[in-house]
C-alpha cells in the first residue's frame, strides 16, 4: 500500500510536465476596442482558452460547440440570428470570469446590462477553428452573445458582431 501511494505521489508531483506553452494572439476592433485572444496546443492546433478586452481582467473560455456552415439552427436557435454573414465555422464559448465574479465590462455594455450567460463566438477567416486550430495571424469575427432561457429552450441573443484585424 506504501508503494501504490508514494507513486501516485510521484506522478501528480510531475503536474509542471504536463503544462501546455500558452500564446498570445493581439486584434483590433472597432471604436478602439482591443481583444487579446490567448491559446493553449490542441489536438488540431491552438485551441482559444482566455479572451480579454483591453485591460480588463482575462475572461476564461469553455468551448460548447461549433455552428457549421450546413446548420440551419444552433441551440433551437436560427443559424442566421446568430452568426449573421458568417462565411466560415462558429466556433461557440461560454465565458466565465478569469478572478473573482465580475464579468467583461466591455462584453457587459454590448449587451446592454447583465442579464443572462455570456457566450462568444470565434469565426476565423483561416477556416474551422474546431478542425485546424486557430490561426492568430487571420482576420477573426467575434460575435458576443447573453444566453437567457424560455420555456423549453435556450435563447442566445446576439449583442455585436465585431470585425477584428490581426495586430
Amino acid at each position: 500500500m506504501r508503494r501504490l501511494i508514494l507513486a501516485a505521489a510521484a506522478v501528480l508531483s510531475a503536474g509542471p510536465a504536463l503544462a501546455q506553452d500558452a500564446a498570445a494572439h493581439s486584434f483590433s476592433g472597432p471604436d478602439g476596442i482591443t481583444v487579446e485572444v490567448q491559446t493553449l496546443a490542441g489536438r488540431a492546433g491552438p485551441f482559444p482558452d482566455m479572451l480579454q478586452f483591453g485591460e480588463e481582467t482575462p475572461s476564461v473560455l469553455t468551448f460548447t460547440a461549433e455552428i457549421a456552415m450546413d446548420d440551419s439552427v444552433f441551440l433551437g436557435n436560427p443559424r442566421a440570428s446568430i452568426v449573421p454573414g458568417a462565411k466560415q465555422p462558429v466556433a461557440v464559448f461560454q465565458v466565465s470570469p478569469y478572478r473573482g465574479f465580475d464579468y467583461s465590462a466591455t462584453m457587459t455594455t454590448l449587451c446592454g446590462g447583465d442579464r443572462g450567460i455570456p457566450f462568444i463566438g470565434i469565426e476565423s477567416a483561416a477556416g474551422s477553428i474546431r478542425k485546424k486550430g486557430f490561426a492568430g495571424g487571420a482576420a477573426a469575427r467575434l460575435y458576443v452573445y447573453e444566453e437567457t432561457f424560455e420555456l423549453g429552450r435556450v435563447v442566445l441573443r446576439l449583442c455585436k458582431a465585431l470585425d477584428l484585424s490581426a495586430d
